[in-house]
């Protein structure tokens, strides 16, 4: 390993190393259709820079790896996106997004599905649909099906609420489960830093009619993997009668492992069930026989910087750990995942990356590193690092993988 002076020296290295296709930033502006002609028109690798506003309805990236992300301090909204057959090698990044359903009824806000490599999720809100009609469950805030890996970094996931009972003179209709904060059918998904919460339950029109579930605030299914880190995950509250059931019935859990091949792998993150939970005694976690919850004692390790930035800009570089860690991390430009059980996390940087590089002591746990953007290559309108911490733990000096960050520089003149 070897010792770095400051980030700002750091990131001159890494531009200095910099290779690879030079890709076009466009900027594109707020309203319905902008943003789906920017991706049909975008090439592999392009930074589509999205002013704060309302982006449209339905948007879909279909096996192209770009980047979205919002140069404003307003979020950049979108009604339900899906990322779809990404082929391996490539990547997508989403940056300071607002994502929320249809409301067209059990939509997910943020869908990824059919992709062999990753999908990485940063600084975004990501809300499932209500269920707009009765018996429509909630859609969950992040769908992942059948996808490589998603990583998902300092983010809100939010299930929508089921639907209401609705009764006429000919009967009633049942209400709806909540939605699920996160679902995940065969594919990885890695937590840091997050907020989850499920949908309530559809409420009840009549008296002796049960009120909806709430969701589960992460559900697995099929061959799923989770990694929770430094995250928080609350199931969903159950429906309220309009007559006189009590408030809170069927609240839902906080996980639910559906089948034998999920797993789930929980750090430093609270489990919170939903209110008048029913399911386990305790109403947190079920988890199918032959599936796996694995707790690890310790705290999560993360880092997190602002983004993007341009050739001259000051900025911080966060890293949070154990206090007396000696902390370090990885750089690269490829992602890549591999849970790793005995560095509780999963190492995400694909070959070839470099490091360890080690930043110092980690004195409180929190460490805050000021750093000047350099100027970027010749040629290069952007570049995308990937940068993940990594420590060494000052208990038992196990080396700890923690959260990724995907820091992208600008030219000054954009």
């Amino acid at each position: 390993m070897r010792m770095i002076r400051s980030v700002s020296t750091c990131l001159a290295l890494l531009v200095g190393d910099a290779a690879g296709a030079r890709a076009d930033v466009v900027a594109v502006p707020a309203g319905i259709g902008n943003l789906q002609a920017a991706i049909d028109a975008a090439a592999d690798g392009d930074v589509l820079l999205l002013a704060g506003g309302f982006h449209g309805i339905d948007v879909v990236i279909d096996g192209k790896a770009l980047t979205l992300a919002t140069d404003d301090v307003v979020q950049a909204a979108m009604a339900q996106l899906t990322v779809r057959n990404l082929p391996a090698g490539s990547r997508v990044l989403l940056r300071g997004l607002l994502v929320t359903g249809t409301s067209l009824g059990a939509q997910a806000g943020l869908t990824v599905e059919q992709c062999a490599d990753s999908v990485w999720i940063e600084g975004c809100t990501l809300r499932g649909d209500d269920g707009a009609f009765s018996g429509d469950q909630g859609g969950a805030g992040l769908e992942v099906r059948e996808a490589h890996a998603v990583m998902v970094s300092r983010s809100t996931l939010a299930g929508g609420p089921g639907g209401a009972e609705h009764c006429t003179h000919f009967g009633c209709t049942p209400a709806g489960l909540g939605g699920p904060g996160l679902a995940v059918h065969d594919g990885l998904a890695a937590l840091h830093d997050c907020d989850v919460t499920a949908g309530q339950g559809g409420d009840t029109e009549g008296t002796d009619d049960p009120v909806a579930g709430g969701g589960a605030g992460v559900r697995v299914s099929g061959d799923g993997f989770v990694l929770l880190s430094g995250s928080r995950t609350t199931g969903g509250a159950g429906g309220d009668s309009l007559v006189s059931t009590p408030e809170g019935i069927g609240g839902g859990d906080a996980l639910v492992v559906e089948d034998p091949g999920g797993h789930v792998w929980r750090l430093d993150s609270e489990l919170v069930p939903g209110a008048g939970c029913f399911g386990t005694p305790d109403g947190v976690a079920v988890v199918a026989p032959g599936g796996a919850l694995i707790h690890f004692p310790g705290e999560a390790r993360d880092i997190a910087v602002p983004s993007p930035l341009r050739e001259g800009e000051s900025s911080t570089l966060t890293v949070t750990g154990a206090p007396g860690d000696l902390a370090g991390y990885f750089w690269g430009f490829t992602p890549d995942t591999v849970p790793l059980l005995d560095n509780k996390g999963v190492f995400a940087l694909g070959a070839p990356f470099q490091g360890v590089f080690v930043l110092g002591v980690n004195a409180t746990g929190t460490w805050e590193l000021p750093f000047t953007v350099p100027d970027l290559p010749l040629g290069f309108e952007h570049l995308t690092f990937l940068v993940q911490v990594v420590a060494q733990d000052p208990t038992d000096l196990g080396i700890r993988v923690g959260g990724v960050t995907a820091l992208t520089l600008l030219d000054d003149t954009l």
